[in-house]
C-alpha cells in the first residue's frame, strides 16, 4: 500500500508540474502569434522556437517511456503535440519555411508514437 501511495503522489506532482508548464507555454505561444501579427518576425520566431523545443523535448521524454507508463501520460503528450501543431501552423502562415521544415518531421514522428 505504501508503494501505491508513493506512486500516486509522484503522479500528482508530475501532473501539477505539467499543468503549470502548459499554462506557461500557452501564454508564450499566444504571445508569439501576436508578434507575428505585428510583423515582429524575429521575436515571434524566438518565442515559437522555444515553445516548439519544449514540446519536442517533452514528447521525446514520453516516447522513451515504456508503453505502460506512456499510457498514463498520453493526454499530456497529445497536448504537447497540439501545441507543436499550432506552432507549425504559425510557421506556415507567416512563411517561416526553414523553421516549419525543422519541426515538421518531428511532429510526424511523435504523432505516430502510441
Amino acid at each position: 500500500h505504501l508503494l501505491c501511495k508513493i506512486q500516486y503522489l509522484e503522479a500528482l506532482i508530475v501532473f501539477t508540474l505539467v499543468v503549470k508548464r502548459f499554462c506557461q507555454l500557452h501564454k508564450h505561444h499566444t504571445m508569439g502569434a501576436y508578434y507575428y501579427q505585428l510583423g515582429e518576425i524575429e521575436k515571434a520566431n524566438a518565442i515559437m522556437t522555444k515553445v516548439a523545443d519544449n514540446s519536442v523535448e517533452y514528447m521525446a521524454w514520453g516516447a522513451s517511456l515504456p508503453k505502460e507508463q506512456r499510457a498514463s501520460s498520453q493526454s499530456t503528450l497529445q497536448q504537447q503535440l497540439a501545441i507543436l501543431g499550432y506552432v507549425l501552423q504559425n510557421f506556415e502562415r507567416y512563411q517561416q519555411k526553414e523553421l516549419f521544415n525543422l519541426y515538421y518531421d518531428l511532429y510526424v514522428q511523435y504523432a505516430s508514437v502510441r
